[in-house]
């Protein structure tokens, strides 16, 4: 019975980890919508954002999606309940039209494979206020100095930042969950072979 009863309290954070955690009264979710100012006084490079998003939790083994940012248009991202950008990668055009010969696939796309130049960046802004008419645009300033690619986030002077969702995540909510049901299951289970 206690086997049983510790296995049960060790299941139920499963789902709690992955709950939606409600937003702010005022603040709703919005599709993510970036741009990229600057591309075009880098003409002899191609742009990729490499980005993963998930309806559902974030499963391990699903690829991440590739856009090719061609030019300062807005690119709307698909969207779910989770998404994180991952990279931001440039590469001289010559080279990348020779490989993608080879591989049209773009797995060889990493920040490893040589003269591939790779940026860290900002998520998106994925939550705007009730007030807010239209949706807001990220917008990230792209440069390429000193052999490096910069893509880096452009504040709105007119726009407040919305509270995130959660300070810290949902996988910290899940994991302190699970660690205080573990240790109650834990101490429930040595008291009761006492």
């Amino acid at each position: 019975m206690v086997r049983m009863l510790s296995l049960v309290v060790l299941l139920i954070p499963i789902p709690a980890a992955f709950a939606d955690i409600p937003l702010p009264k005022g603040v709703r979710r919005i599709k993510p919508v970036v741009r990229f100012e600057g591309i075009e006084k880098h003409a002899d490079h191609v742009f990729f954002l490499r980005y993963l998003s998930s309806v559902g939790p974030p499963i391990d083994g699903v690829p991440p999606m590739m856009v090719e940012v061609k030019d300062a248009a807005p690119i709307e991202l698909f969207a779910g309940r989770f998404i994180q950008v991952y990279e931001f990668f440039a590469l001289n055009r010559d080279d990348f039209n020779k490989r993608v010969k080879d591989d049209p696939s773009r797995k060889w796309l990493t920040e490893k494979a040589p003269g591939v130049l790779r940026a860290d960046m900002r998520g998106p802004i994925t939550t705007a206020t009730e007030r807010d008419k239209v949706d807001p645009v990220t917008v990230y300033r792209v440069s390429i100095r000193n052999g490096k690619l910069h893509a880096d986030m452009v504040k709105d002077a007119k726009r407040s930042e919305v509270p995130l969702d959660a300070p810290f995540g949902f996988w910290a909510y899940g994991l302190a969950l699970t660690i205080s049901l573990t240790c109650f299951g834990v101490w429930y289970a040595r008291r009761r072979a006492w």
